[in-house]
Formats: C-alpha cells, sequence, structure tokens
C-alpha cells in the first residue's frame, strides 16, 4: 500500500454479525472504548463513539449463520443497484426495497446495501475494510458495475491490490493457503487504536485469537489481525495510518 496523505472521508459503516451481541458488545467496549447502544424504537443495537454510531449488531441466527463483519456500502436506490447486482452476477438483497439488506458478490463476500450511516474517523473507529477474494479481478469488475466505484491497482508485496477510494475500501488476492483450508471470500475491518502494540496484548487478555502478529505495513500503519472471541474477524491498526489511497 502506498499514500501519502489520510483521507478526506470518513471511514465505512459496518456491521456485526454475533450469536451472542451481549458478549461481543462486552469484548469490544473493552478493547476500543466504544459504547454500546440496545436496540430501541426499531432501531437494531450498535456500537457509538465520538458522538456518531460506529457499528451495527445483528444477531447471527440459524443453524449457518456465520459470525462476521461486513460493510454497509451507501446507496440512494437500492432498487436500481439491485437490478445491477443480479445483471454483474451477484446476488441482491431479498425482500423490500425501503432498508438495509444483505447482497453477495460473485466470489462469494457478503455485504449490505442501505441507505448509508458514516463513522466516526479516528482512533475507537473503523479506518478501512478490505476484501479477500478468491478472484480480485472478478469483484473489481462486480464493483465498479454494480455500485459505480472507480478503481485504481497499485503494487504491493509482489502483487497488485486494488484501492476502491470512494467506498473506502480495498481488494486483495485472498492467500492460496488459506483459500485451501476452507476460507472463503469476505470482508475484514481495520479498526483504528492509539498503540496496535497495547491492544493486541489487551485483545488476547479478554480472550481474541491472534491470527497474523503486529507488522508494518509500508504507508499505511502498524497492523494485527484477530478472531474474537465469538468467531467474527477484525484488524487493528495504528501509527500514521493513511488510505491507501494516496
Amino acid at each position: 500500500m502506498s499514500t501519502t496523505a489520510r483521507p478526506t472521508t470518513t471511514g465505512p459503516a459496518v456491521l456485526l454479525h454475533s450469536r451472542d451481541p451481549e458478549a461481543s458488545a462486552a469484548f469490544y467496549t473493552a478493547l476500543l472504548g466504544w459504547r454500546f447502544v440496545r436496540a430501541t424504537e426499531g432501531r437494531p443495537d450498535r456500537f457509538r463513539h465520538g458522538g456518531r454510531t460506529v457499528a451495527t449488531v445483528l444477531r447471527a441466527a440459524g443453524p449457518s449463520a456465520v459470525p462476521a463483519w461486513t460493510p454497509a456500502f451507501a446507496c440512494g436506490d437500492l432498487r436500481a443497484a439491485s437490478r445491477r447486482i443480479l445483471a454483474a452476477g451477484g446476488r441482491p438483497p431479498a425482500g423490500p426495497f425501503r432498508s438495509a439488506g444483505t447482497a453477495t458478490d460473485p466470489t462469494g463476500a457478503s455485504f449490505t446495501l442501505r441507505p448509508g450511516s458514516p463513522s466516526a474517523d479516528g482512533p475507537g473507529s473503523v479506518y478501512w475494510t478490505e476484501l479477500f477474494s478468491l478472484d480480485p479481478a472478478a469483484a473489481k469488475a462486480f464493483y465498479r458495475t454494480a455500485l459505480g466505484w472507480r478503481s485504481e491497482d497499485i503494487p504491493f508485496e509482489g502483487g497488485r491490490y486494488t484501492v476502491m477510494a470512494s467506498a473506502h475500501c480495498g481488494i486483495r488476492q485472498l492467500h492460496p493457503r488459506e483459500a485451501a483450508a476452507g476460507t472463503t471470500s469476505h470482508w475484514l475491518p481495520y479498526l483504528a487504536v492509539e498503540d496496535v502494540d497495547r491492544s493486541t496484548d489487551r485483545a488476547g487478555r479478554l480472550g481474541a485469537t491472534l491470527l497474523a502478529p503486529v507488522r508494518e505495513i509500508p504507508g499505511f500503519g502498524r497492523s494485527a489481525r484477530f478472531r474474537d472471541p465469538h468467531g467474527a474477524v477484525f484488524a487493528l491498526v495504528s501509527g500514521n495510518a493513511k488510505s491507501p489511497s494516496g
């Protein structure tokens, strides 16, 4: 990743799908200082930070439900976007077009379409989301067509990294070793913290599993990847974190 300036837009809205929202709330509030607000008047459980909602929390129900973080992309016309998703080879949201709905891209990664709710920026917020895809080229073509995103490919770790700056996200190749182990295309949120080394220690004490140790990503910041105690994968980032978009 390569850049010289912080992004001028706020981070993406995200959803946490958890089998135990209350236990997940205890973990993330202790780790990040977020405030958990229970569902009221038709609004779902949510995390707030800096005076804004940074994440929505949904109960992952049913035997096939998998704990996970997914991004929520703003869309002015859900019906029109759903038609484009279907035409581009994805699976559009089911049901009425008046509210948010879950869609799936052709490589198998799920995301949410909704009117939009930007998160706070800075420590304690969602800074960036990244799609680890079985087929990055197909994913790039899909999001360009279905959601109208512009893309830029940049060199990264001996390969290519696709930046979708307008959506504050990126697309990269899922590691073959992970794919061989059965990992499918998925989105990963980067949660901003003041000190990733200190937060890594705290995450471990709170029961998270370290999947990728702290390392310096040139032009991006110090980062580490985890599985929370309830199964959802996320990353932390600190330092002079910058968008890969430059």
